[in-house]
C-alpha cells in the first residue's frame, strides 16, 4: 500500500533521527543504522523486490519514452531520452503500463532545455571582474608610476590599485583583498608620509601605499 511505502521511505531516511547514512541530515547510531537496514531488507524481500520479475512502460501518448524488464536476475537501470520534436503538441501526460509479476521499480522523468537561439539583447551580466596591479610609487606625488611589478625590492614603497567593474547594479558584495606575500600595509599617519595615502575610512585599512 502507499501507507506501507512511504513508511519503508520514512526508515530508509533515518526517521526521526533523520541519519545522512540514508539520504538524511545527522548521521545514526551503527545501532540504529543496522536496524533499519534489516527492515528494509525484510521490506525488499516482502514486495519482491530481492528478485524481481515484471516489465513497465512510460508512454506519453503514441510514444514510448522508456521500456524496461527485469526477470529476476539483471537489476541493471535504464535510462531513454526522447528529443521534443517527437512527442505531440501539446505532450499528453505520462502514463505508465505494469505487467503483472513482483518487485518495485523507480522511475524518474527529466526535462533538459535547449533553446533554439541565443538572445543577447537586453540579457544581465552577474558576475564582476576585478582586478590588481602592483606598481612601483613615486617619492614626489606618491602616484602609481611604471609598468605592473612582479618583483618588489625590499623597502620601497609600492601602490595596490585594485578595479571591480560590473555593469549591473549589485548590492551586498564585499572585496577582501589581503597583503601579498612580503608586502605590508603602511599607515600613512604613523609611517609620516601622507603621500598616496588613501583610507578607506573604515577603521586602519589603506588601499596605498604598500
Amino acid at each position: 500500500s502507499s501507507l506501507v511505502a512511504r513508511l519503508a521511505s520514512y526508515v530508509a531516511n533515518g526517521g526521526e533521527g533523520q541519519s545522512a547514512r540514508f539520504g538524511g541530515g545527522r548521521w545514526a547510531s551503527p545501532k540504529m543504522a543496522a536496524i533499519a537496514g534489516v527492515a528494509m531488507a525484510a521490506y525488499d524481500l516482502a514486495y519482491g523486490s530481492t528478485a524481481p520479475n515484471l516489465a513497465v512502460v512510460a508512454a506519453s501518448g503514441e510514444v514510448q519514452l522508456l521500456s524496461y524488464e527485469v526477470d529476476g536476475t539483471s537489476f541493471e537501470p535504464v535510462t531513454a531520452t526522447t528529443p521534443w520534436e517527437e512527442l505531440a503538441r501539446p505532450p499528453p501526460p505520462i502514463k505508465f503500463s505494469i505487467s503483472a509479476g513482483k518487485g518495485q521499480v523507480s522511475l524518474v522523468a527529466g526535462l533538459t532545455f535547449v533553446p533554439v537561439s541565443s538572445h543577447t539583447q537586453g540579457a544581465v551580466y552577474r558576475g564582476v571582474f576585478v582586478q590588481k596591479i602592483v606598481r612601483r610609487m613615486k617619492a614626489s606625488s606618491g602616484e602609481p608610476i611604471g609598468p605592473p611589478l612582479k618583483v618588489v625590492e625590499l623597502g620601497a614603497s609600492v601602490v595596490v590599485t585594485i578595479q571591480v567593474t560590473t555593469p549591473d547594479d549589485l548590492s551586498r558584495v564585499t572585496l577582501e583583498d589581503f597583503a601579498s606575500g612580503g608586502l605590508e600595509p603602511v599607515d600613512a599617519s604613523v609611517a609620516g608620509d601622507t603621500k598616496g595615502s588613501t583610507a578607506t575610512g573604515c577603521g586602519r585599512g589603506y588601499i596605498s601605499p604598500w
